[in-house]
């Protein structure tokens, strides 16, 4: 089974960017990645990194920390923090055809806007690298 292609998934609540990045990762809806990322389907989901990668992991992919996520062409979830102030986002880095961005949040972002915010701001990603056996 091959990585799924990535679809923007739009977060539900005001904290579910790594929820929404990890159903577009893993192909599931918001409410599977919920559970999977915070056991819950409402309230805070703000996640931190070893709950997406638990979450990814219990959905059945395989993935680890890094932070040249273009160097293994293989899709991420990239973390940072959101223009000035103290909040982080999370966004979906798609390999594919040249490169393109998935923001749960806001749609139509283009890509050099993230990979400049990235370069000042970004913290680290987790690189979805496949199919758990």
């Amino acid at each position: 089974m091959p990585l799924p292609i990535i679809r923007r998934v739009e977060q539900i609540h005001g904290s579910g960017c790594a929820v929404a990045c990890v159903a577009m990762v893993t192909g599931v809806s918001y409410t599977k990645a919920a559970l999977a990322v915070k056991g819950k389907r409402t309230g805070d989901l703000a996640a931190y990194w070893s709950e997406m990668a638990r979450g990814i992991r219990d959905l059945g992919y395989s993935c680890r920390m890094g932070t040249d996520f273009r160097a293994k062409k293989l899709p991420a979830i990239l973390m940072f923090r959101w223009f000035t102030s103290d909040d982080y986002h999370c966004v979906v880095y798609d390999p594919a055809f040249g490169g393109r961005f998935f923001d749960p949040g806001l749609a139509g972002m283009g890509s050099q806007f993230y990979m400049e915010h990235w370069r000042r701001n970004g913290r680290e990603s987790l690189v979805v690298t496949g199919v758990r056996k």
